[in-house]
């Protein structure tokens, strides 16, 4: 197991708008316009290995003077058959 995090870019976006998602929470697509568009607005893919298991928005807020974390996505580990490695 390899855990690392990545930028989310024009190589790598569409593997967080994830089909297998749809079904229990809103997509990731208003979250990677946020990045694109709004300042201070940043995301990151949780990867292990070469695949996507998650997804990090993080942004800095002037009303708080620091650090938030938007949303975090953990891809369901059944269906990336990673249930028995964690």
């Amino acid at each position: 197991m390899n855990i690392y995090l990545k930028k989310i870019d024009k190589n790598n976006y569409k593997e967080c708008i994830n089909s297998e998602q749809k079904r229990y929470i809103s997509s990731n697509l208003l979250f990677l316009v946020q990045t694109a568009y709004e300042d201070d607005f940043y995301s990151l893919g949780i990867y292990n290995n070469d695949m996507m298991v998650g997804f990090i928005l993080y942004d800095y807020d002037l009303s708080i003077n620091g650090w938030s974390m938007s949303r975090l996505l953990i891809i369901n580990i059944k269906i990336r058959g990673l249930e028995k490695k964690l």
